[in-house]
């Protein structure tokens, strides 16, 4: 079982019981959580607990959900992770511990979610572990892995719909083949494969709609051909059949149209061919003459994929009727194919569009190539030059979530190896923490132990501290250049050591502006572990 932890606020130190499957989390009084703090939403996110990890949604909240520091909509969190709901911070960690561990705890021992399934997408992720692991520790973690290996029947997970396993095939069958193709050849020629399939296989499919289209064009124009040289037909031959002088029929100037196959003239009364002279008097059981022979009306008609039948009356006055009646038929048997594109002019076609996909593709893979390679190379040039020169400054301006994290984690790892701390777990897994929790400020932040030295901090903050990274993480709250802002945070911390269940602020007029500075409170057990700070503009009432 897993519970979620609030670790600051008027709740901080409440610990809520996670159930498998969805948890909401809101003000709202039907969530399964609620968190009864201004600017969280009625239904904020959802938790997600499964056998394969813990997965948080944000509900289209009006503040957002993030985790470390990264705007969320779904994600899987890992170890370590913290999130947020508005300004209130929490983590997940596993409910049959948290008694037992009171005492480890208060030793300094760290706070991460024993036999949390943990997802490291980087030799980054792996190097977070040990910082805070002993061996007391790695036996709860393994103890509550067994524990889970001991207990499946437990949690039954629903049916799961066709969205859900097509995902779980996906993630588990697909991907990793992808994967593994990025490992056997370098990454350019994996992308310039994929590019290089799409493009082949959009102009070979695109072939297929552009040759039903030719069809169906070649169709209809083959009807009106065929329909207007059976007219053309009946035209010639009217005055011979008017006049009952069958010899001067003829039908040899319509059968040397090219794709005639037919051109006959045939009598209704009894269907036999009246035209060509050749073949007068004969009877043809086909079908279509059959059906010619009980219309009074012209007709066009498909004989099979290759052959279209067209007939026209012929008319003749009948003094008994007073009226014009058919008497024989003008009939075209036409041969589609000679409208039809021949293999040579597909394949010709097929090649002229590969070869302007290809050109556009190149293009494509281009700029793609560079939209992958820049965001990796400019962090791992700042990462050089941070490790050469000392700094923390590691900046990633990409709307990218997965990067966005990769460049906080390696900021707060390097701000931990520049300031030298970390000599014993204890200050390794706060200042662990800490860094966690000051990604989700976008304004100065920092984060103070009770004995007032800075655990750890943004950029941000030392322009108003008016001092370095490196003197502030060395001498502390005393390094604040600034008297009346460092007299505020020690009143706050005084404030909150008192009252930990609530979020202090003071107002501090800098000169240029009113800042407000607000203090969090982060919870273990009944006291402040420590304590989050953070520095906003005073918004104008006005």
């Amino acid at each position: 079982m897993w519970s979620l932890r609030v670790l600051n606020g008027p709740q901080a130190g409440q610990i809520f019981n996670l159930k498998n499957g969805k948890n909401t989390v809101g003000r709202a009084s039907q969530c399964d959580i609620k968190i009864m703090v201004q600017g969280v939403s009625k239904i904020h996110c959802e938790i997600q607990v499964a056998q394969d990890g813990i997965k948080v949604i944000d509900n289209n909240s009006s503040n957002g959900t993030y985790v470390n520091g990264t705007k969320i909509q779904s994600t899987t969190l890992r170890l370590g992770d913290k999130f947020s709901i508005h300004n209130v911070f929490l983590d997940v960690v596993p409910t049959p511990q948290m008694k037992a561990n009171t005492q480890l705890i208060r030793q300094g021992q760290p706070q991460v979610p024993q036999g949390f399934v943990p997802q490291p997408h980087s030799a980054l992720a792996h190097q977070q572990q040990p910082m805070g692991m002993n061996s007391i520790y790695q036996q709860q973690m393994s103890q509550a892995h067994l524990s889970l290996a001991k207990e499946p029947k437990q949690y039954k997970p629903a049916n799961k719909d066709f969205k859900e396993k097509f995902e779980e095939y996906l993630n588990k069958v697909v991907l990793p083949g992808v994967y593994k193709l990025a490992q056997i050849f370098e990454m350019k020629l994996v992308l310039a494969g994929f590019v290089g399939l799409f493009i082949f296989a959009v102009t070979l499919f695109s072939l297929f709609p552009m040759i039903t289209v030719s069809r169906d064009s070649i169709q209809s124009e083959a009807r009106k051909r065929a329909g207007s040289l059976a007219r053309a037909l009946a035209e010639t031959n009217r005055r011979g059949i008017s006049e009952n002088n069958f010899g001067t029929l003829s039908t040899f100037s319509i059968e040397r149209e090219d794709g005639v196959k037919e051109a006959l003239i045939i009598s209704r009364a009894d269907g036999s061919i009246i035209a060509p002279a050749a073949k007068a008097g004969r009877t043809v059981d086909i079908p279509f003459l059959n059906e010619v022979q009980r219309s009074n009306r012209d007709i066009v008609k498909s004989i099979d994929s290759t052959t279209i039948g067209a007939s026209f009356p012929i008319e003749k006055y009948d003094i008994e009727k007073q009226e014009a009646v058919p008497v024989a038929f003008a009939v075209v048997i036409y041969d589609i194919s000679i409208l039809a594109m021949d293999d040579g002019i597909i394949v010709s076609l097929f090649m002229q569009n590969l070869i302007i996909a290809s050109i556009f593709g190149a293009i494509l893979f281009f700029f793609l190539y560079k939209l992958i390679e820049f965001p990796i190379s400019s962090i791992n040039r700042q990462l050089d030059i941070a490790l050469r020169e000392k700094t923390d400054t590691i900046e990633n301006t990409f709307l990218f979530p997965p990067l966005q994290a990769l460049a906080g984690n390696i900021s707060s790892l390097l701000t931990r190896y520049i300031s030298g701390e970390g000599q014993g777990q204890t200050s390794q897994s706060k200042d662990f923490e800490a860094s966690m929790l000051i990604q989700h400020f976008r304004d100065p932040a920092f984060a103070v132990t009770a004995e007032k030295k800075i655990l750890n901090l943004n950029s941000n903050f030392e322009s108003v501290a008016q001092n370095s990274l490196e003197n502030l993480m060395a001498q502390g709250v005393d390094a604040i250049v600034d008297q009346s802002l460092k007299l505020n945070i020690y009143e706050l911390i005084q404030e909150s050591a008192q009252v930990p269940n609530q979020i202090h602020q003071r107002e501090l007029d800098m000169g240029r502006g009113t800042i407000v500075i607000r203090c969090h409170p982060v919870m273990n057990g009944a006291n402040p572990d420590y304590f989050l700070f953070s520095i906003v503009p005073k918004k104008d009432d006005n």
